[in-house]
């Protein structure tokens, strides 16, 4: 089974799967909940965990952003105000005043998940490359010559003069910068992906449990030991499309010296402000 067969099963199942006692609960009481991520920085991670939470269930609409297309507040409040009780809704969305605000009026409690920006332009080099042929920037990325300036293009990013649909992809520093206003704990709930994928993806367990923890808490449910445990132990999975490796430190298999430097230049100080590094002085080991 395969495609969209496979798909609709799935959805079917997961339908059926909301039927549960707890989940009829959390139609009436559960959380509203929003998971947001920086792309390639472990959405369908953060999506399996809350997918394994007993009074959740998904709501099925997942919002995006990019900056080549940026919908409307209005569009953003219709979406999002779809997210019913003891559902979450997905996204790819922008900080901005505006935004937090149609998050608050709407009742809706925020994640967001957020990976080593090292490990994000990895991972998306990979992903247009190698994982999604009708990417925009497939063709162009697969006409580079090698995997190395492949990388420095998603650190530095692309101009609209060399991209085919005469689109610009942003570097990874504006990338960041459009994402990280979410980062503070009046609109939502940081969560680290190396801190969520557990020993399964090169984390460990006392983190990952303690993640899952900080997440109940934060969504104002509660679970007992043994569905913590459960959570946990099933957020982990190599069942999407888009899964490569999700792996922690991956970068360091790709970076050269010139790579370093280049991200130095872009979003060195995003590494230290989500406490990836501690100051500048990091390199390829």
């Amino acid at each position: 089974m395969n495609g969209v067969p496979r798909q609709a099963f799935d959805r079917a199942t997961t339908i059926l799967r909301g039927f549960t006692p707890r989940r009829i609960k959390g139609r009436f009481n559960g959380p509203r909940v929003f998971a947001n991520s920086v792309p390639k920085s472990g959405t369908n991670l953060l999506t399996e965990c809350l997918f394994q939470f007993p009074m959740l269930r998904p709501c099925f609409k997942h919002v995006s952003m990019n900056q080549n297309r940026i919908p409307s507040t209005e569009e953003f409040s219709k979406k999002i105000a779809k997210t019913g009780r003891g559902q979450y809704t997905t996204g790819h969305v922008f900080y901005s005043r505006e935004n937090a605000e149609i998050l608050k009026r709407n009742d809706i409690i925020s994640l967001l998940i957020v990976r080593d920006p090292r490990d994000i332009v990895t991972s998306h080099y990979h992903y247009v490359t190698d994982k999604n042929p009708s990417h925009r920037l497939h063709d162009y990325y697969n006409a580079l010559d090698d995997d190395e300036t492949r990388l420095m293009a998603s650190i530095q990013g692309v101009s609209g003069e060399q991209s085919e649909d005469g689109k610009p992809l942003e570097s990874i520093g504006e990338w960041m910068d459009r994402f990280l206003g979410w980062t503070e704990p009046e609109y939502t709930h940081l969560v680290r992906f190396e801190d969520l994928i557990g020993p399964q993806g090169g984390g460990d367990k006392e983190s990952q449990l303690e993640t899952v923890r900080s997440i109940a808490d934060h969504l104002e449910v509660s679970l007992s030991e043994e569905e913590l445990y459960h959570v946990a132990d099933n957020t982990f999975s190599t069942g999407s499309s888009t899964f490569r490796k999700g792996l922690i430190g991956d970068w360091e298999n790709s970076f050269g010296p010139e790579h370093v430097a280049a991200f130095k230049d872009q979003a060195d100080d995003w590494l230290i402000e989500l406490g990836y590094e501690d100051d500048s002085d990091w390199g390829v080991k």
